[in-house]
């Protein structure tokens, strides 16, 4: 094993996260305590000096000092190096072009995403890009009580920047309640089987499968401290807490030093019985985690069971609540409002997925919003993957227009409906209310042709007043895309379309005139053609067109608010498409009317039920 030795260059820091154990005070390292400390360990046959604090680049001349120091020694082919943990945040381009040295380790501290760097009193990296390029850089994701529940999504963000060489520090020293364990655990559970794979494909590497120590969170490296002591640990760091322990921990003339056997129970009668319990629980989630990770085991294996009877083996999951369109005719506007403050996070997403494959469901649709926006997106839709179900992702194309996001969700989507409301970019923008939209729905399409021309492709057209004279340009434009599934939807009384329903809703009657030859132009063709949100009568000869008569059951999860207000995702069985229809007098003696959902009844309120008419025989 590589002897190695840690060098507190500095007490001071620039934050003051709450989690943190150690001591602050102005202390600095001089470079000649810390070239001297070096130069020993040249000495004695070389190995790693790792730099640490405080914030060490608070001490800038030191650190740059043992940087060249080092550098000098590996010039004569010493086998030294030089590790420097940080918090990244006063590295600029010059010191992190000294840190891409032959030679130096970058270990720099990072939450998570910028809710979580946020709520631990810290900004998003300025350098974070440059920061992340440096040759075999280590990005530690330090663990808080108060974010375990979003220790997967913050795993996540980090991965998506380019993370690939990780350390995973769950905060010591501080309280945990049960349900911040318990999120933990199943965070760790989650994260090991995404790494697993990628470990033994050597696309990853995890610092905490090399080393370990005799206590939690420290370890038995010899220790300089500011002022030129050397222990015979890094727990001296924390002697706010180990005061007492200090004459303990110093290394005596023996050699190799080493700390007191009874140096662990010791330092847990210093602490509380409640931290102490927690550090116990902490360190036993982190070994579980290890252990995941050295079996490389994949812990997302599909256990499924029979499906339930009158269970739906299809899953309608909405996981985002955003969305880059304002489409003036949006069912999902209000929600969207609504639990803008409230993310679906990727533990929610998994115990969903997990728990729908383990009840014998067999597909998912990823709806929102807008789905691709979800932080998770790829991750939920690679689990799915994993877990055998059949993947459906209705999208505006915002993300799949871009050709590397594309080539990475491609992989594991089979069927993709696209949001078509025009046939030219002035129709179809009109209707989003966003410039650009059309252009995404192009250039999607034209990466679907070019990386996965197999996959399902389908169109999702909502007519209303804006846009039903160019249904049949729309219907054409998709033909000659390939696209052969086409729904064509009436126009919901639902958010945003709900506030100007009288001025979107195409009248019955109209309806009558147009199906007869929007279906030619779809039969002629070869392609399929459905109809939602209209009554079976409207569509006259048409009538075996209507979705109603193709619906799925599903099991629908979205947020909602249980119990005391608390918000939670909710699951509730849709076995019939009749949200908010109705059937009138004259729907009387139809023969239909088992089958059919009827008509809105907001457009019944609206403009009555002319244009309704029963089917006899």
């Amino acid at each position: 094993m590589t002897q190695s030795i840690v060098l507190i260059v500095t007490r001071r820091c620039n934050l003051e996260c709450s989690y943190c154990p150690v001591r602050k005070d102005d202390s600095l390292m001089s470079p000649a305590t810390a070239l001297a400390a070096v130069r020993g360990l040249d000495s004695r046959g070389g190995g790693l000096v790792r730099l640490t604090g405080g914030e060490p680049t608070l001490n800038w001349k030191t650190v740059d000092a043992v940087i060249r120091e080092v550098t000098l020694l590996r010039g004569q082919s010493r086998q030294m190096s030089v590790e420097l943990c940080t918090n990244g945040t006063l590295l600029d381009a010059e010191r992190i072009e000294r840190c891409g040295r032959d030679g130096v380790t970058v270990v720099v501290s990072l939450d998570g995403s910028p809710g979580t760097m946020s709520s631990s009193g810290r900004r998003p990296l300025a350098n974070q890009e440059d920061l992340l390029r440096l040759p075999g850089v280590v990005v530690t994701q330090t663990v808080s009580p108060q974010n375990a529940g979003r220790i997967l999504d913050d795993f996540l963000h980090l991965w998506n920047l380019g993370a690939r060489r990780l350390n995973f520090l769950p905060v010591y020293y501080v309280p945990w309640s049960a349900r911040q364990l318990a999120d933990l655990r199943a965070g760790f559970e989650a994260i090991a089987g995404f790494l697993g794979p990628r470990l033994s494909r050597g696309e990853a590497a995890v610092r905490n499968l090399e080393r370990s120590g005799s206590m939690p969170l420290f370890n038995d490296d010899l220790t300089v401290d500011t002022d030129g002591t050397v222990y015979t640990t890094n727990l001296v760091m924390a002697d706010s807490i180990t005061a007492p322990l200090l004459d303990a921990l110093r290394a005596s003339g023996q050699e190799p030093p080493s700390l007191p056997p009874d140096i662990l129970g010791r330092l847990e009668k210093l602490l509380d019985p409640a931290v102490r319990r927690s550090i116990r629980s902490v360190d036993r989630a982190l070994t579980r985690f290890v252990e995941d990770l050295r079996a490389t085991r994949s812990v997302e294996r599909r256990v499924t069971k029979p499906v339930r009877a009158g269970r739906p083996p299809r899953l309608e999951f909405h996981i985002s609540y955003a969305c880059t369109n304002s489409c003036t005719f949006c069912s999902e506007a209000h929600r969207m409002v609504r639990w803008a403050g409230h993310a679906v996070t990727a533990m929610e997403i998994r115990r969903t997925l997990l728990a729908h494959a383990r009840a014998g469901g067999d597909h998912v649709n990823f709806t929102g919003g807008e789905p691709t926006l979800h932080p998770a997106f790829l991750y939920a839709i690679k689990l799915a993957r994993s877990l055998g179900m059949r993947i459906y992702v209705g999208t505006n194309g915002v993300r799949l227009g871009d050709p590397d996001f594309a080539r990475e969700a491609l992989r594991s989507i089979d069927e993709l409906s696209l949001s078509i409301h025009g046939s030219t970019a002035h129709v179809h923008d009109a209707g989003t209310c966003r410039n650009g939209s059309f252009a995404d729905l192009m250039r999607t399409r034209e990466n679907v042709a070019a990386m996965k021309p197999e996959v399902d492709l389908y169109a999702n057209v909502v007519a209303t007043r804006l846009n039903v004279d160019d249904l049949s340009g729309i219907i054409g434009m998709c033909l000659e895309m390939g696209i052969l599934r086409i729904l064509i939807s009436n126009v919901a009384p639902e958010g945003r379309a709900l506030e100007h329903y009288g001025e979107l809703a195409v009248p019955l009657v109209e309806w009558w005139k147009r199906i007869p030859d929007l279906v030619g132009l779809a039969e002629r063709a070869g392609a399929t053609i459905r109809f939602f949100g209209l009554p079976l009568c409207v569509l006259g000869q048409a009538r075996m067109k209507s979705n109603d008569l193709y619906y799925d059951p599903r099991i629908t999860v979205e947020r909602a608010r249980g119990p005391h207000g608390r918000v939670r995702l909710s699951s509730v069985i849709t076995r019939l498409p009749r949200r908010g229809r109705i059937q009138t007098r004259r729907c009387t003696g139809c023969s239909m009317r088992g089958l059919c959902g009827g008509v809105f009844a907001c457009y019944v309120d609206l403009f009555g039920d002319e244009g309704l008419e029963a089917v006899r025989g």
